[in-house]
């Protein structure tokens, strides 16, 4: 019995890991849309300007 409850131990601190992970993933992709739009509206003002 012990090493089954170690196992689920290790499987919710998987788990957790995982919604970690998937927030950190989902953080670094609103962060890079952000960057894109900036970028976007800088050239598009550029073009404007010429």
């Amino acid at each position: 019995m012990e090493w089954y409850n170690d196992d689920d131990r290790w499987l919710k601190v998987k788990k957790d890991d995982f919604s970690l992970v998937s927030i950190i993933k989902n953080i670094i992709k609103n962060i890079i849309k952000n960057i894109i739009k900036k970028l976007i509206k800088k050239l598009i003002k550029k073009l404007i300007k010429t």
